[in-house]
Parts: C-alpha cells; structure tokens; sequence
C-alpha cells in the first residue's frame, strides 16, 4: 500500500522471504533489478537471518555481480542484500523450470540453487595475517564482494543491517575465536576500529569483565529471576561457580528484543522458565539467541 492508500499485489504469500522478522518481496528485488536478463529470486535458509535472498539470472548482459549486488542495497536497503548471484548455467539447467502456464516453479528453483549453492571465497584466509584484512575477508565472504571492495575507515552501518551484522558476528566468532557484540558496532562503527578493540582481546575473550553489568532489568529484587546473578531457584547455583567465558547475550545482542529493553528482559523470564526445568540457567548456558521461523518445512 502506498502514500494514497492504493494496494498493489507484487506476489505470492508463499514466495515471500522472511529475512530476520522482516518481509521481504523477491518481486521488488527482481523489478529493481531488471536491467540483467531474467531475473527470479528465492530464500534459502541462513543460521542467523532464517532466510536470504539469491538471485538466479539467465545472464548478467555484463554487468559484475558485485556491482549488482551493491546496487540493490544502496536501492532498496541492507535488508534487501542478495546472498548470491547465480545464472541458470552455474546451476545446469538451460532455462527457468515453469509451469503448463508459464510461470516459474520459485520451489523447484529454490531446491535447485540449495543444492549448488555454495559461498564465494574472494581470497585464501591462509594469507592474511592481520586483524583487519581478516575482518574484510569474512566482510568479503559474508557479503559476496571482492576483499578490496570492503572499506576500512567507512561505517559499516553504510552497508549492513542489524541482521547481517549478527550474521558477521557469528563467523566472526567461528572462525577467529572472538566475539564482537551489536552495540560494540555503535562505538567502533569501522572495520579499522573493530580489529583494535579485538587485538586487545585474547582468543575466546568477550572483553570487558563488568560487560554483564551493562544493562539489567528492572523489577522485584525479591523476585526469583535475576539477570545479574545466579538464580535462586535453579538447582545448579549451589554448585557452580559464574563461568569466566563469553558473557550472556546482552540487550542489542538479541534481535528479537529490537533494542527494546522490556522485550529483552521479557525473553530473558520466558527462556528462565524453560531452562529451569533442565536445571540450566540463563548467565551460565546462554550463549546467544537467534530468531527463528514460528514453523519448519520438513
């Protein structure tokens, strides 16, 4: 619907892609990018975002994928950014698979790119040594763009969402052992001044050790949950001791919560509950949490 109240079918309800809670419509990707030669995008299933979007062409008429892919985020936004880029000949199909009318089967296109598809390594991670060409690379990988192209003094807010940056946190932590957190970006918005916070960490260190202090939730002290405490009707607190690793997530650590801290600590009650029950608890066992579908396709 826009300004003047006027409603526009742009697809299906099946086609949508549902990008970390957000709705997003592979017909407005595809209108957008229409300057390539038959464009149709599908969601495939992300660890972080739940789905992203991949653009399968015909062909790209000469235009990079990079300078594609780019186009369509300073266009439509960082949430619109394509995972991939990839033609029908990559995929080893001749044309779009269709139905007796015509219309493309998106479902049958969709198991076809999930079974090819594949991440673009821009360049061996064997031979970058410092912090902040490492950064870049897993900013190259994450965003299908060459290494060159990812700017070191500029913030990277230009060109990743909230999403994307909890996606980068994830590899981040996969493959160097260190953990950057959602509000960390905000004071430390460059790459340059993200690989100096992490130089003054040691591997598998979250940082600061008043980090879990930075936000607690307000209510009954006398209430059994405590955010910043052990709690005191888990059957673990008489006999273990605060872990020294990674801390719980935090306020902006959590994308359900959307900054908002009552949202956070509502999550936080919700999950105690059901932790409770296995006799874990939330600053103990908590590494992260991550939004998920309310479904599952089997």
């Amino acid at each position: 619907m826009d300004e003047n109240e006027i409603l526009y079918v742009i697809g299906r309800y099946k086609d949508l892609i549902i990008r970390g809670g957000k709705n997003l419509a592979p017909a407005k990707i595809e209108q957008y990018t229409k300057r390539v030669s038959g464009v149709n995008v599908v969601g495939i299933p992300g660890p972080i975002a739940g789905e992203v979007p991949v653009a399968v062409v015909m062909q790209t008429n000469g235009i990079p994928k990079t300078d594609i892919m780019q186009s369509v985020v300073q266009g439509l936004g960082p949430e619109y950014a394509l995972e991939a880029i990839m033609t029908l000949e990559e995929l080893g199909l001749r044309q779009f698979p269709v139905t007796a009318i015509g219309r493309v089967c998106k479902n049958i296109l969709k198991d076809g790119v999930m079974k090819h598809f594949k991440p673009v390594h821009t360049e061996s991670e064997t031979n970058i040594t410092s912090t902040t060409n490492q950064l870049r690379a897993i900013w190259a990988d994450l965003l299908n763009m060459p290494i060159a192209k990812i700017p070191v003094t500029a913030s990277v807010f230009e060109f990743a969402d909230s999403i994307t940056l909890l996606r980068f946190c994830q590899r981040l932590w996969k493959k160097l052992g260190k953990k950057l957190y959602l509000e960390e970006f905000k004071l430390h918005p460059a790459v340059e001044q993200q690989a100096k916070l992490l130089d003054t960490r040691g591997l598998h260190n979250s940082g600061s050790s008043n980090a879990i202090n930075r936000y607690q939730p307000e209510g009954n002290q006398n209430n059994s949950f405590e955010y910043n405490g052990l709690y005191e009707n888990s059957s673990r607190s008489s006999r273990i001791e605060p872990r020294t690793g990674p801390r719980p997530p935090q306020l902006y650590d959590v994308a359900v919560a959307n900054g908002d801290p009552h949202r956070f600590e509502q999550t936080i009650k919700e999950t105690v509950k059901v932790l409770e029950r296995y006799g874990l608890s939330w600053e103990l066992d908590v590494e992260d949490v991550i939004p998920i579908k309310d479904y599952f396709l089997a």
